[in-house]
């Protein structure tokens, strides 16, 4: 067997080639709290209400950064259009 047979689809190198800095999908909940303004409590109660997406990783929870951008547009969303609560 050949050891040196790459697995199918793009490296890690190839996926991130020119950005130094990719945005990461998910982060601590400390983070997501700062990222949004928060503190810590009102970000469970989010999460416990499902308004935002988290993901267990072992014992670890991280929020992924794509629910706290949809959770910040729909609440500009419903800030710009009352009616829509």
């Amino acid at each position: 067997m050949d050891i040196t047979a790459r697995r199918p689809g793009p490296s890690v190198q190839e996926v991130f080639a020119g950005d130094a800095n990719p945005a990461p999908l998910c982060v601590r909940v400390n983070v997501a709290a700062r990222m949004i303004g928060l503190g810590r409590t009102k970000l469970y109660e989010l999460i416990a209400t499902n308004q935002l997406e988290v993901v267990k990783l072992g014992k670890s929870t991280r929020v992924t950064t794509a629910s706290l951008h949809a959770l910040v547009a729909r609440q500009r969303l419903l800030r710009l259009s009352p009616d829509l609560q």
